[in-house]
């Protein structure tokens, strides 16, 4: 509306100049470059609005955009970009994942252990003839275990197993199997997720060797080709943990169960 009026006030200033001293003639024939403008009332009101300032009325373009099949088609190529990319990253983030948390695991419980073994000397270990040990086996991590890793969130006997979260939301069961010489851990990527089988995605198979004092993973004295086949294998996949230690707490390219 205001522009409006601001316009209106132009033309009438044209109006009344007609004829005047400035001329007829010359403000139709400088209307168009904007040079007579100048002398108009009103005029400056004009140029802050930016109407008929400098230049022709009709020199002013159009703005150009873009037409709905550009747009489409500009959004087609997004979607597939994003198709062929958005998997890979994900699957790359989750080997990344699963590269650092086992290698963390495998590291902090064996430093654990060792600082343990320097405080006893020793770590006394006892077999069962049942699988009614679970008490025994959460008061063993609470003595010569847990008590050294600084990063645990919870522990607490569930069942015939001991079960231990830790702050990044990792974890681990715990069992001492009927007549074994070697506590069981099987780790979770994610503790929210606990499964007993291995997948080889969230579950990794490792045990606690009273011999060597040592957290292993499941095979690790095997040779890699024994470690790949049973990892490799949809029915077995508990020697998953041994193949990525192999490779240098990597998972190999040909790895089929992380994509």
């Amino acid at each position: 509306m205001q522009k409006l009026k601001k316009i209106a006030t132009l033309f009438k200033s044209i109006y009344f100049l007609k004829g005047a001293s400035y001329g007829k003639n010359r403000i139709y024939k400088n209307f168009g470059g904007g040079a007579a403008l100048g002398f108009l009332p009103g005029f400056e009101s004009c140029k802050k609005a930016k109407i008929l300032y400098n230049s022709d009325m009709r020199s002013h373009k159009k703005r150009s955009g873009f037409t709905l099949a550009e747009v489409l088609i500009t959004l087609g190529v997004i979607g597939v970009v994003a198709a062929l990319t958005i998997p890979q990253l994900v699957g790359t983030y989750k080997r990344k994942v699963v590269e650092a948390r086992l290698s963390k695991f495998y590291s902090v419980m064996n430093q654990a252990i060792a600082r343990s073994i320097e405080e006893h000397g020793d770590i006394p270990f006892e077999s069962f003839s049942t699988n009614d040990n679970s008490e025994y086996l959460l008061n063993w991590y609470k003595e010569y275990v847990t008590k050294y890793i600084t990063t645990i969130k919870e522990i607490k006997q569930s069942g015939s197993y001991v079960k231990i979260i830790f702050n990044d939301g990792s974890g681990f069961h715990s069992v001492l199997v009927q007549q074994s010489s070697k506590i069981y851990l099987y780790y979770f990527i994610d503790a929210r997720n606990e499964w007993a089988s291995f997948d080889g995605k969230n579950t990794f198979f490792f045990v606690y060797n009273p011999e060597s004092k040592q957290v292993e993973t499941f095979w690790q004295n095997q040779s890699y080709a024994s470690k790949k086949s049973l990892c490799y294998n949809p029915n077995q996949k508990n020697s998953c943990a041994a193949v990525i230690q192999a490779n240098g707490w990597k998972i190999p390219d040909d790895y089929p169960w992380i994509r």
